[in-house]
């Protein structure tokens, strides 16, 4: 699977939002942005090109890609955050917390410091006031307080995870996956964007 060129005519839409510039990765019928309002550093999302609201409305040709795109970024997120937790989340509906009606899937990597467990899918819906079981707030993995984020906040990002996900591209397959079981989850300082 290669990065596709992003073109200058080409605009990639989520849903009815122009999300070209925020892009950083794109196959023939998916692409990959970096997220509005991030739970932790480099948390993405992977999209099918063409907008459909449930994950069954995809045709196979799609729903091929849409998977293999959402592995191998799974793999290059491990690889560039070396953690050893990674949330995949597909909401598939309203009921799910699906708040964008455009079949999507998060890419969460996920960190020791300040683990929330479970409570990222409560994060992941909307309610910025998640409570762990001691019954305080919920604080995410990375110190980043969830917010929306600036474009060129984002435009910077995906310029980083661009050329990257090109650099990882390059490697073995075994250097992709290459990773220290010894190499301890950064610390809340070295996880700022």
């Amino acid at each position: 699977m290669k990065n596709l060129p992003l073109l200058s005519t080409t605009s990639l839409n989520f849903y009815k939002f122009d999300v070209t510039r925020q892009v950083f990765f794109q196959t023939e019928h998916t692409f990959s942005i970096v997220n509005l309002k991030p739970i932790t550093t480099h948390h993405i999302l992977v999209i099918p090109k063409r907008s459909c609201k449930k994950l069954f409305e995809l045709n196979q040709e799609e729903v091929a890609d849409f998977y293999s795109t959402i592995h191998l970024l799974y793999r290059f997120i491990r690889h560039l955050t070396n953690t050893n937790g990674v949330n995949l989340a597909i909401q598939d509906g309203e009921l799910s917390g699906q708040s964008v009606p455009h079949v999507h899937a998060h890419i969460i990597p996920r960190f020791e410091n300040g683990n929330m467990g479970d409570k990222v899918y409560d994060l992941l819906k909307g309610n910025d006031q998640a409570k762990n079981s001691a019954g305080d707030v919920a604080k995410p993995d990375a110190p980043i307080q969830r917010r929306e984020r600036s474009m060129e906040e984002m435009i910077s990002e995906a310029s980083h995870l661009k050329d990257m996900v090109n650099e990882w591209l390059k490697l073995s397959e075994e250097e992709k996956d290459k990773q220290s079981k010894d190499i301890p989850d950064y610390s809340e300082k070295d996880t700022e964007i």
